[in-house]
């Protein structure tokens, strides 16, 4: 990964897997070679997300510092380059 653009399209790919693996599910639920790969991708996406909130900042507000204040007003927004 390079930069801020490369780990938020990684993101966003195995996010959208992620989604796509459980809409699946939705109709085949007792697959479980379907299960695993979507176990896999819910790691993959904490994995990436955790890498660009602690290099770029918080993707959510929900993920955005102790309630005190909004630490993601305080830093460009994702899509902005540094």
């Amino acid at each position: 990964m390079n930069g801020n653009r490369d780990i938020r399209t990684d993101l966003d790919a195995v996010s959208f897997s992620l989604l796509d693996i459980m809409m699946y599910l939705d109709t085949h639920p007792d697959d479980a070679e379907a299960l695993g790969a979507k176990a896999k991708y819910e790691e993959a996406c904490a994995r990436l997300r955790k890498i660009y909130e602690e290099k770029y900042g918080p993707l959510t507000a929900s993920a955005s510092g102790n309630g005190d204040c909004w630490e993601w007003i305080a830093d460009p927004w994702p899509w902005e380059e540094r």
